[in-house]
C-alpha cells in the first residue's frame, strides 16, 4: 500500500525538478551585476510625422555574357577608332599632296603669260614630230616628238618652259647631286660652244660683209654701175619675204584658235544634245514604270 502511494509522489518531484532545470538552462548564467537595481526604462515617444523611408540600394550585377559581349565592343571600338584614324592620316597626307602640286602649278605657270593658245601650239607641233617620224627609225621615232615638244614649249611659252627647266634641275640637284653636277658641266660646255659659234658666225659674217662692200665700191669704181640700189632691192624683198611670212604665221595661229574654239562649241552642242536625249529617254522609262491609273 505504501509502495502505490509513493509513485505519484515521485513521478511530480521528477517533473518539477526537470521543469527547474530546463528554466535555469532558458535563463541562463546569472551574474552578480545582474543583482544590481535596474534602471527604469524610458520609452521613446511616438513622432506625429510618419519615419522617412530606408534608402535601397540597388547593386548592379552582371552575368559573365554580357563581360564578355563588353570586352569585345571595347575591342571593336578600339579597332574602329585606330582604322578611322588611319583613314584619316590618309586623307590628310593625300590633301597635303594635293595643295603642295597645286601651289608648285601655280609657281610654274606665270601669270602674265597665257596658256590657252601655247598649250594648243605645242601640241600641234608635237603630233606633227609623230608624223614626221612615223616612217623613220625608231631612235628617230622616239626622239623626234620630245625635241619638238620642248622647242615648241621654249618658243611658245618662254616664261613656263624656263620655270619647268628650273624645277627639274632643283629636283636633279636635290635627289641625284652627281647627275646634276654632270648635266651641268655639259650645259656649260654647250653654252660656251654655242657662244663661241655665234661669235665666230658674227665675225664671219661681219668680214663677209666688209669684203661685199669692198667689192662693190671697187666695182663701182671701176665700171661705174651702181650695185647699192640692186642690193637694197635684194635686201628690201627680203625683208618683205620675212613679212609675209610672219603673217602667215600669225593667220595661221589665229586660224588655228578659231578651230580650236569651233570644235570646243560644237562638243559642248554635242554634249547638251546627249543630255537631252538621255533625260528624254529617262523620262520615257518613268513613264512606262508607272501603272496605268484604274477607276475604282
Amino acid at each position: 500500500m505504501y509502495r502505490i502511494a509513493a509513485k505519484p509522489v515521485s513521478r511530480s518531484l521528477f517533473a518539477f525538478g526537470a521543469a527547474s532545470a530546463a528554466a535555469v538552462a532558458i535563463a541562463g548564467p546569472v551574474y552578480a551585476d545582474e543583482l544590481k537595481e535596474k534602471k527604469p526604462v524610458v520609452k521613446e515617444k511616438l513622432s506625429i510625422y510618419p519615419k522617412p523611408d530606408a534608402e535601397i540600394l540597388l547593386v548592379e550585377t552582371h552575368s559573365h555574357l554580357a563581360t564578355h559581349i563588353g570586352i569585345v565592343r571595347e575591342h571593336a571600338t578600339a579597332a574602329y577608332s585606330e582604322g578611322q584614324a588611319t583613314v584619316q592620316s590618309a586623307v590628310d597626307k593625300w590633301i597635303g599632296v594635293e595643295h603642295a602640286v597645286e601651289k608648285q602649278v601655280k609657281e610654274l605657270i606665270p601669270e602674265d603669260e597665257p596658256m590657252t593658245p601655247g598649250l594648243l601650239y605645242v601640241g600641234v607641233a608635237t603630233l606633227t614630230a609623230s608624223v614626221i617620224g612615223r616612217r623613220r627609225s625608231l631612235p628617230v621615232r622616239l626622239v623626234l616628238p620630245p625635241v619638238f615638244f620642248a622647242a615648241s614649249l621654249a618658243y611658245f611659252l618662254p616664261k613656263t618652259s624656263h620655270n619647268v627647266s628650273s624645277y627639274l634641275t632643283s629636283l636633279e640637284e636635290t635627289y641625284f647631286p652627281g647627275f646634276a653636277a654632270q648635266h651641268a658641266a655639259v650645259n656649260k660646255n654647250v653654252s660656251e660652244s654655242v657662244s663661241s659659234t655665234l661669235k665666230s658666225y658674227a665675225k664671219a659674217r661681219h668680214a663677209a660683209s666688209d669684203g661685199i662692200r669692198q667689192a662693190r665700191q671697187q666695182l663701182e669704181q671701176h665700171t661705174g654701175l651702181k650695185v647699192a640700189g640692186v642690193e637694197d632691192a635684194v635686201d628690201g624683198k627680203l625683208k618683205e619675204t620675212e613679212a609675209k611670212g610672219a603673217s602667215a604665221i600669225e593667220e595661221l595661229k589665229t586660224k588655228a584658235v578659231d578651230a580650236f574654239h569651233r570644235i570646243e562649241e560644237e562638243t559642248r552642242k554635242i554634249g547638251d544634245q546627249a543630255k537631252g536625249e538621255a533625260e528624254r529617254a529617262a523620262d520615257g522609262l518613268k513613264k512606262e514604270e508607272e501603272p496605268p491609273k484604274r477607276l475604282v
